[in-house]
């Protein structure tokens, strides 16, 4: 397939370096969990994820070899006592040794903010694998919205895993694409009346999309992924317009969604294939207003694809399924 892409640089994520400190593995085999547990920190009340010190980016080694087949998160106080869900907002699990489907950055593995649901797919089709060894980088960002302050808060990200040889039919290798490109800002000044933010690309390695999912914030209406070779959108979500969730954006009440994943038939894509990911929003700001400045019409698109025989990477939260193509390499690291 040629030279091998190269190898995904450092990132930024503003956090220090990367320790272990804030770090604890927990393993339930009797329930096939894997818990990676970042904290404690102290939330107060009413404080935005800018007001917080962030704990620092974690680092450490997958203990074994498994496929996941779910996952979920959850926050918790030095009691024990579940914590609202809305403190999360994000979290990501990282593989700083393998790269991105369509950018040289680091592969994220998998992801979850707030307002992510459980995660779980038949674990006899599908999986995410992971090799025992391999390093992993864990970073989140929390804030507390709430009237109430929290201590000694603890994040829980929980893996259910297989370790069965045989199983799972697919392996899946999630990835992420966004319309602001997965590299810095993603704020922008959103002017009066409709606009449209986009990104093109393409894939380092042949694939077939079988599950997508989209976050959408404020002012949004639709997220669109399309092969623009064939001319044909492979996914669109168009979030329900009645209010999802308050927040507050520049003094004015704003709406947060996120999109069902769907399963679908395979849809194969191709390194030649040129892929736009699209987002078209709408304010009702007159023109004699200022621009609304506020979060990003979209933070991510999230879909997995998976190869036959070889393993094929991509990014986090949402399989895919790929058939098996000639020059598919082992990983998108070099050899």
């Amino acid at each position: 397939m040629g030279a091998a892409p190269p190898r995904a640089p450092a990132q930024d994520h503003s956090a220090g370096t990367p320790g272990s400190e804030c770090l604890a593995i927990e393993h339930h085999p009797e329930r096939k969990e894997l818990v990676l547990v970042l904290g404690p920190i102290d939330l107060a009340a009413h404080s935005s994820h800018h007001a917080v010190k962030q704990l620092p980016v974690q680092e450490g080694l997958i203990p074994f070899d498994m496929t996941v087949n779910g996952y979920r998160v959850e926050a918790v106080d030095r009691h024990g006592r579940r914590v609202p869900q809305d403190v999360i907002h994000h979290i990501n699990l990282l593989d700083p040794t393998d790269r991105e489907l369509f950018l040289p950055i680091m592969r994220r593995v998998l992801a979850a903010s707030h307002e992510t649901p459980p995660v779980k797919v038949p674990d006899l089709l599908l999986g995410v694998p992971l090799e025992g060894g391999d390093r992993f980088l864990l970073l989140t960002m929390l804030h507390n919205p709430t009237a109430e302050s929290f201590e000694g808060v603890t994040v829980r990200l929980v893996l259910n895993y297989n370790r069965s040889r045989t199983t799972p039919l697919y392996r899946v290798y999630p990835f992420h694409v966004d319309v602001m490109v997965p590299l810095g800002s993603k704020a922008f000044d959103l002017p009066p009346g409709r606009s449209v933010r986009r990104w093109d690309g393409s894939p380092t390695v042949a694939g077939g999309i079988v599950g997508m999912g989209g976050h959408l914030h404020a002012y949004a209406r639709r997220l669109e992924f399309i092969d623009l070779t064939e001319d044909r959108v492979l996914w669109r979500y168009e979030p329900d317009p009645r209010p999802i969730r308050r927040t507050r954006c520049m003094r004015r009440t704003t709406r947060t969604s996120s999109s069902p994943r769907r399963w679908t038939k395979p849809r194969a894509t191709c390194t030649t294939s040129r892929i736009r990911t699209t987002t078209a929003s709408r304010t009702t700001t007159k023109e004699t207003e200022p621009p609304v400045r506020c979060p990003p019409p979209t933070d991510q698109c999230q879909v997995a694809p998976t190869v036959n025989s070889n393993r094929l990477a991509a990014s986090p939260s949402v399989p895919v399924n790929t058939q098996s193509r000639a020059g598919v390499r082992k990983k998108f690291r070099p050899s």
